[in-house]
């Protein structure tokens, strides 16, 4: 059975250098983020549910279960991947397949039987996804909310095609996906998810890494040392005197840096009934809120509104 890795929790916080640095491993595919596996998650939920309900229906005379059926959409998830992956490879090889830090594949003959997914929306899916990729580990990336929404106002002027989202937006963002990432690590065990601080993989960037992939089940390897001698996508944006002074004035700033506390401080435990219960809620309403493909595309039409700070999500 496949066991994907998902980085959630808010973007800008290191997603894509740390999916970078696990892609270096010689078991580990990077990915690009996918966003289709978090829009896919909700129909094939619902879609099951919906079949099975009916009496007459073949999953409901062959007593196929979800345990029968959705995993199986996770291997054909898994074999998509694995055709994208390969195609990168063929693509340009003499640049994807080489010792250097960004490369696809270290070794022309690494196994790569696992990837990684950093799509900041997956944190709102967590629940669905695990029905479908039951052996999947979630790996809550936490950077302070100041660092964060400097870094999303930055980003969102150097690249026009990125998410435009001004420093009050982009904090209302971190804190939305940080809070819920937080309730989805306290509702999975300890085997199921883990929560690393962006300060850490840069500080202590070695013992970090170990920590992560013998949380993964993988041993360490040298080569996912590589990445992080190198800036990508702007996130260290110098943070000066007065985009500080912006940002910790905003109306939200005390909420987040409370949410910021919640996380750092709050031991795991075990599962929580009450998370348990919320995500699945959540990901109950989203179903309930956009049924079927169109409700979907409704979906992805106001998640672009809101990016293009034209709504708030």
């Amino acid at each position: 059975m496949v066991s994907p890795l998902f980085i959630i929790g808010s973007g800008r916080s290191g997603t894509s250098i740390l999916s970078w640095s696990m892609g270096q491993h010689s078991n580990i595919m990077v990915l690009p983020e996918t966003y289709w596996t978090y829009f896919l998650t909700y129909p094939a939920v619902s879609l099951f549910h919906m079949c099975r309900d009916i009496s007459f229906s073949h999953l409901a005379k062959h007593q196929i279960e979800e345990e029968d059926f959705l995993p199986e959409i996770g291997e054909a998830f898994y074999r998509i991947i694995q055709k994208g992956f390969n195609k990168a490879l063929a693509i340009k090889e003499g640049e994807n397949v080489g010792p250097f830090p960004f490369a696809l594949k270290q070794k022309s003959d690494d196994p790569k039987k696992r990837w990684v997914d950093a799509t900041p929306q997956n944190t709102y899916a967590v629940h669905g996804l695990l029905k479908i990729f039951p052996q999947a580990k979630f790996i809550h990336l936490l950077r302070h909310p100041l660092e964060v929404a400097n870094s999303f106002e930055h980003f969102s002027k150097k690249y026009p095609g990125a998410p435009q989202l001004d420093f009050h937006q982009a904090l209302k963002d971190w804190m939305d996906k940080t809070d819920f990432a937080y309730a989805c690590t306290r509702a999975l065990r300890e085997d199921q998810s883990i929560t690393i601080t962006y300060n850490d993989l840069c500080s202590k960037t070695e013992e970090t890494l170990k920590s992560i992939f013998s949380f993964a089940g993988e041993n360490f390897e040298e080569a996912t040392l590589a990445p992080w001698k190198n800036t990508i996508n702007s996130s260290s944006k110098t943070l000066s005197d007065e985009r500080r002074s912006i940002i910790e004035n905003l109306p939200d700033y005390n909420d987040a840096l409370s949410i910021y506390e919640k996380v750092l401080t709050t031991p795991k435990g075990p599962p929580s009934i009450n998370f348990q219960v919320y995500i699945q809620n959540f990901f109950e309403k989203f179903i309930a809120q956009a049924p079927g493909i169109e409700g979907l595309i409704q979906n992805n039409k106001r998640t672009q509104k809101f990016y293009r700070g034209e709504e708030h999500v």
